[in-house]
């Protein structure tokens, strides 16, 4: 059954929603007592925060330029090299969640120059103005940034938003993914081994027809879990034609029954 909600405040209700670049409403808290909230990124924040670490780098850029004569040992410079390097690393990161081409890119220039090398500040100044003209734009926006920047109670409330921001594909995946780790769950549960004699991980259906063979669950649900597993393997491979929205989203309200009906 869904999760029923209540509008009992969290404790760091107010620390949690004052704190930039994030906007929060809070949804309320489950049945568990687990806070439930939907997060959004704040374009204009994240904006003004690349913003000022291209400032930042342009400034030691334009300070310290690469061509100039200086001390080989210069401690002033590489102190304010590194903090503007610093700089630009980390509002990066901040405001791309996770390892992005801007962070890669980023970090590749750290590694090859080091970040007390003011060589790299001209190349870092490109990616951040790249990433500055992308959010603009809102080319930043990704299904992996949606999924990092929004929080949920759990994974298949992610499935639930991926799914309402048409992205039917990984939210299948996503809910397959928590269904055959609750499985795996009900294994260690019941005693039953999750690894094959090779010591390799069994797979879902193999561990749906033992749980199912030891009467944790009658053949009705056992056929319900392989329908799900279908469409989750479908999702992973590729076959997209193979199912619709109109599948996955009944798929997202059984599992999350499922784990109700049988918790680990």
């Amino acid at each position: 059954m869904p999760k029923r909600i209540s509008k009992a405040a969290c404790p760091d209700d107010q620390k949690l929603m004052d704190s930039p670049p994030i906007k929060l409403q809070f949804i309320g808290k489950t049945e568990n007592s687990v806070c439930v909230w939907k997060e959004g990124m704040d374009t204009k924040y994240i904006l003004e925060q690349i913003d000022g670490a291209i400032a930042v780098v342009a400034e030691a850029a334009r300070k310290y330029p690469f061509n100039s004569i200086r001390s080989r040992h210069d401690t002033d410079e590489e102190q304010y090299v590194t903090g503007a390097v610093t700089t630009a690393l980390s509002t990066i990161r901040r405001t791309t969640h996770g390892e992005t081409e801007y962070l890669r890119q980023a970090n590749a220039l750290v590694a090859q120059h080091l970040n007390t090398n003011n060589y790299i500040l001209q190349p870092l100044l490109g990616v951040l103005k790249a990433l500055q003209r992308d959010v603009t734009a809102g080319y930043a926006k990704s299904v992996g940034e949606i999924i990092s920047g929004e929080v949920f109670s759990d994974f298949l409330d992610m499935a639930d938003h991926l799914l309402e921001q048409n992205y039917k594909d990984p939210a299948a995946v996503l809910a397959g993914s928590v269904l055959e780790e609750h499985l795996r769950k009900l294994c260690v549960k019941q005693s039953i081994s999750t690894l094959k004699p090779d010591g390799k991980p069994k797979k879902l259906d193999t561990m749906n027809s033992e749980l199912a063979a030891a009467s944790v669950y009658n053949p009705t649900q056992q056929k319900l879990v392989t329908a799900w597993a279908g469409i989750r393997n479908d999702a992973a491979h590729g076959d997209y034609g193979k199912y619709s929205e109109a599948m996955v989203k009944p798929m997202i309200f059984g599992i999350r029954t499922f784990i109700t009906m049988f918790p680990a």
